[in-house]
């Protein structure tokens, strides 16, 4: 994503074990309905214009500049930790009141990184793909690979954008790689459900299975980052930096309240985080009213939504279970 993830983020969180969680670190599910819930949602962590790890509570009120630290990238947030790419290109971890700062296993990273069970998987200065415990040991060059943007976790798999473009995925023991499909991405995949989403080197809005089958360019949409899939629809920036939504079939396109972005968007409940073309801080409702400038705040990056109760990989593995559960 710009790099994002999300990936995102986001996307991802949220472990989003992203990021307590619903994925236990064996990758077991063990999520009910009581342990996501979609009005818990309770702050957005973000890269400010200058560079400050900062959040905020969803309402737009509380900010606090997180441990003082600085960030060139989207933060990823899992459990009582924030994981995120210092200034210095360092892969640090702190707690999100602020406290308990670690740099992770003398690491240094070029985007988001992303968290799921106990490893973090990343990016490095040297382009190879790697993973490393959280609590920084126990770091592996995984299948000797290299990566152009966030990894994406998504069960038993990494999946990722070569340094060649290709689409790939790698068994998170780093066995087992795979040309899904024989795609070509320009940005960090996103996995929900069999299904991965991406930008195709075409700029294409393509999705296909996860084992390599069935692609489809949905609604003849093109995009500039990683799309972010939440319940029925994805959620993409256009090439036109429109913020857009469409069906996962294709179908129902629509223009979020007449909003540009300049990222990935990152969505949570009923609403969508996004970093406008004017830099600031945004969130719209998924039905494209109730358009709110969070705290006045400016951004350069995706926003990443988190609480206690959701969660980066809970979106891209249960976000099917949340919509129905919550609604």
């Amino acid at each position: 994503m710009k790099t994002v993830l999300v990936v995102i983020a986001i996307i991802m969180a949220m472990n989003l074990g992203i990021w307590g969680s619903g994925i236990n670190s064996d990758n077991t599910d063990s999520t009910s309905s009581e342990s996501i819930q979609l009005s818990r949602v309770d702050y957005v962590y973000f890269q400010g214009t200058d560079n400050r790890l900062l959040k905020v509570k969803t309402d737009g009120t509380g900010t606090v500049h997180v441990g003082g630290h600085w960030t060139l990238a989207t933060p990823f947030v899992s459990g009582s930790y924030v994981y995120f790419q210092g200034t210095d290109n360092k892969l640090w971890k702190v707690k999100t009141d602020g406290t308990g700062s670690l740099h992770l296993g003398g690491h240094w990273t070029l985007a988001i990184p992303f968290v799921s069970g106990s490893y973090v998987y990343f990016r490095g200065t040297d382009n190879k793909l790697w993973k490393v415990k959280t609590d920084g040991t126990g770091s592996v060059h995984l299948g000797s690979h290299w990566t152009k943007d966030t990894p994406f976790v998504y069960g038993d798999y990494v999946y990722f954008q070569g340094t060649d473009n290709r689409l790939l995925k790698v068994k998170t023991d780093g066995t087992g790689t795979v040309h899904l499909g024989g795609h070509w991405t320009l940005a960090a995949p996103f996995v929900s459900g069999s299904y991965v989403y991406f930008r195709g080197t075409d700029n294409k809005l393509w999705k296909v299975k996860t084992d390599g089958t069935g692609s489809v360019h949905l609604g003849s949409h093109w995009t500039k980052d990683t799309p972010f899939v939440y319940g029925d629809y994805v959620y993409f920036q256009g090439t036109d930096n429109k913020l857009w939504k469409v069906k996962t079939d294709g179908t129902g396109s629509m223009h979020l309240g007449g909003h540009w972005t300049l990222a990935t968007p990152f969505v949570a409940g009923f609403y969508v985080y996004f970093q406008g073309t004017d830099n600031k801080l945004w969130k719209v409702k998924t039905d494209g009213t109730g358009t709110v400038h969070l705290g006045s705040h400016w951004t350069k990056a995706t926003p990443f939504v988190f609480s206690n109760f959701l969660h980066f990989q809970d979106i891209g593995n249960r976000v099917g279970e949340m919509k129905n559960e919550n609604r």
